[in-house]
């Protein structure tokens, strides 16, 4: 995306309260930057995100779950896409495999094999852990749960 088309979609975002869309706005700005060699400014850009405190979506009857934990975890609309993650071509191609999987998983259950029901994503906070997560969910037509702890 061109840098202007993320300014002004980085606007947009913080004007409608769309705090999803600033994020990946801010973090799609950082690596372009650092694409450019800009450490510096997306060293600020990244710190500035992450003094933002991030309140969840606003619980109603339907995305909140009954009990006790209701606070904690929150079933969210997945809407981010596969395709708009700035994603490492090991994490993209294996994100790829994982929803094949599923889409085809009659193929694989012919041979005698089941698609994988579990991945381990780690690393630093915003790196995209919850990004590629809903992403996935999206892909698959999956409940997203977000647990806040």
């Amino acid at each position: 995306m061109a840098r202007s088309d993320l300014l002004i979609s980085l606007v947009r975002a913080g004007a409608t309260g769309d705090r999803e869309m600033l994020k990946s706005t801010a973090e799609a700005l950082v690596a372009e930057e650092r694409a450019q060699n800009h450490h510096i400014v997306a060293d600020r850009l990244e710190r500035a995100l992450s003094a933002v405190p991030v309140t969840p979506p606003a619980l109603t009857a339907t995305n909140s779950l009954a009990g006790a934990g209701k606070d904690a975890i929150l079933e969210i609309e997945p809407r981010t896409q596969m395709s708009q993650l700035l994603l490492p071509l090991p994490a993209q191609e294996g994100g790829r495999q994982l929803i094949e999987e599923h889409i085809r998983a009659d193929v694989l259950r012919a041979h005698g094999y089941e698609p994988r029901h579990r991945i381990l994503l780690s690393g630093p906070p915003g790196n995209g852990k919850t990004s590629f997560a809903e992403a996935v969910a999206e892909a698959l037509g999956l409940p997203f749960y977000m647990v806040r702890y």
